[in-house]
């Protein structure tokens, strides 16, 4: 029975772990799109049609 409960306490613990890294990996693309998206007018002035905001929904 102890090894049942051990491998329950990991699996919890690796769900947590997976989750938290979803959430920051969700953090850092955003930041990450926000950033490219700005910085379209660099490289094509006037190419980007949409609003950010749009552009981010649209996804």
């Amino acid at each position: 029975m102890a090894q049942g409960d051990r491998g329950d306490r990991l699996n919890r613990l690796a769900g947590m772990f997976q989750g938290q890294a979803l959430v920051v990996t969700g953090i850092v693309f955003i930041v990450w799109f926000h950033r490219v998206r700005t910085n379209t007018d660099v490289f094509a002035p006037g190419g980007g049609a949409r609003r950010l905001s749009l552009t981010l929904v649209n996804l």
